[in-house]
């Protein structure tokens, strides 16, 4: 019962966690940082913010705090259930940055004309999107004066798709990011039978881009669609290098949206991941569904790490790999599982919850 010497004692001031903000706006108003898909932002670098609160239904007056701004950091507000709408084309010139201001409550925009993203970047984040006005797309690259910056997209939930969300007709120019997470994706019954999410066309500078699409929800209102999430025309030539296209497409759910033209179609890439999704599909469906296309016969098939996707339902085989792409992994199948890895599936709210057993795939809520 005698005790021994102490022969060292050591201590350490425990780190207080970080404090949970719900209202973004005053945290950045104060000084603190803040954070969208891996990017921060604060007044000390990105200027003062701009407050912008719709008081009547489709308020079409938040378009004048970003139109062809050289920078601009606006946070959303919406008294009671009024909404933004946006219904003349915007132009992106510089660093714009579009985000609710309390975590818990996304405000909602009417999205019934366009952005073009001519210079700079383009960040939205935890904004409800509504498509169902939409007559055109929701953005395009029309008179891109230099390759775009980046588009950052987190925690957007976009509803009623009924026209692409991209569709870049400049080919000369592109994107040197195109980073999508945490996000939902919404195809309306009146979308087109073979719908494509981010069309960037004709692009000739597929080697600038730089490609993340985790942690996302693709769902259809109903069977009769197919979707392709990024897509380009094959038949255009490539005119630059090198190529250090990097894609991460990471625990996504991908329901009742099958693709027999690609999920991802490209040219060429220096890595590729595609990780840990779920593709879903009503067992009556039939039809023959790809997840990739790359068209380089240069292409390194070394890069790519496929492993670890699990799919149900679809009559039809779903493969990782086109036949006419110019990689092909030696196991190109995706087995299909013999009961549903969903525990939750309601097409109305956009809650697909996996079950236990695969709790780690798909997209994490």
């Amino acid at each position: 019962e005698i005790l021994g010497t102490v022969a060292s004692c050591k201590h350490t001031t425990a780190t207080p966690p970080a404090p949970v903000v719900t209202d973004l706006y005053q945290a950045y108003f104060d000084g603190l940082e803040i954070e969208i898909a891996g990017k921060k932002y604060s007044k000390a670098v990105n200027g003062e913010p701009v407050l912008k609160v719709a008081s009547k239904k489709a308020d079409e007056t938040f378009k004048g705090t970003f139109h062809q701004k050289e920078s601009a950091v606006v946070f959303l507000e919406a008294e009671g259930e009024n909404t933004f709408a946006l219904t003349s084309v915007a132009e992106i010139k510089g660093n714009v940055v579009l985000v609710s201001r309390y975590t818990d409550k996304p405000v909602t925009v009417e999205w019934t004309s366009n952005v073009k993203l001519m210079n700079g970047t383009f960040t939205v984040d935890n904004v409800v999107l509504d498509g169902s006005g939409m007559t055109s797309y929701f953005m395009n690259n029309a008179n891109a004066t230099a390759d775009f910056g980046g588009v950052y997209f987190n925690r957007i939930a976009v509803r009623n798709i009924i026209k692409p969300m991209l569709y870049a007709s400049v080919a000369n120019f592109g994107f040197k990011e195109f980073v999508v997470t945490n996000s939902s994706f919404h195809v309306a019954a009146g979308a087109q039978e073979k719908y494509q999410l981010f069309n960037f066309y004709k692009s000739s500078v597929l080697h600038t881009y730089k490609i993340t699409f985790d942690n996302n929800i693709v769902y259809c209102d109903d069977k009769g669609h197919q979707v392709q999430i990024f897509n380009y025309d094959q038949n255009i030539a490539q005119t630059g290098s090198p190529w250090d296209v990097e894609v991460s497409i990471c625990n996504n759910t991908i329901y009742n949206a099958p693709s027999n033209n690609g999920y991802f179609k490209f040219y060429q890439v220096k890595s590729f991941k595609m990780n840990r999704n779920i593709f879903w599909s009503d067992p009556s469906i039939n039809v023959a569904t790809y997840c990739m296309i790359i068209y380089s016969e240069a292409q390194a098939g070394t890069v790519f790490d496929t492993t670890d996707n699990i799919a149900y339902g679809n009559a039809a085989a779903l493969t990782i790999a086109h036949g006419n792409s110019k990689y092909i992994p030696t196991v190109n199948k995706i087995d299909k599982l013999e009961s549903s890895p969903l525990a939750a599936a309601e097409v109305t709210t956009g809650t697909f919850t996996p079950t236990a057993a695969y709790a780690g795939y798909g997209a994490q809520r």
